[in-house]
């Protein structure tokens, strides 16, 4: 008998009918939930400096900008169509050890620094009409 023979054979004596079936269903949902996610590419960053707009960039031009945080410049870099952000005097560098982001609604913080890069995008699509909490 297979290892995969042994493993579901063994799920079947470990868990009643109603067991499966909540798993299923549940597997299920994360699966058409996965599917419904849009994962698209976003078309501009926006950089925030004090929950201000300093600036948008669009990600198809590479280019570098310097924004004065609160610790001292903080250099954004755009490449290809994705982000990041690079801060020299923050101590943990947490916004720099996030890394490219490309995606939309993906976010780059340094917090000491006060700089905030977001990817944003178009409208997201939705055939129902409803958003994530309320009509």
């Amino acid at each position: 008998m297979s290892r995969f023979a042994q493993f579901f054979a063994f799920l079947n004596r470990a868990t009643s009918g109603l067991d499966r079936f909540v798993l299923t269903a549940a597997a299920s949902a994360v699966l058409m939930m996965g599917m419904r996610m849009d994962f698209s590419k976003g078309g501009e960053v926006e950089i925030l400096q004090a929950n201000k707009t300093v600036a948008t960039l669009d990600l198809a031009k590479a280019q570098k900008i310097v924004v004065a945080g609160k610790l001292g410049p903080v250099t954004i870099e755009v490449d290809s169509g994705r982000v990041r952000l690079f801060e020299y005097e923050s101590l943990r560098l947490i916004g720099t050890r996030t890394g490219w982001i490309s995606y939309r609604g993906e976010v780059a913080v340094c917090v000491p620094c006060g700089v905030m890069i977001r990817i944003k995008g178009g409208a997201i699509k939705s055939d129902n009409g409803w958003d994530a909490i309320a009509q």
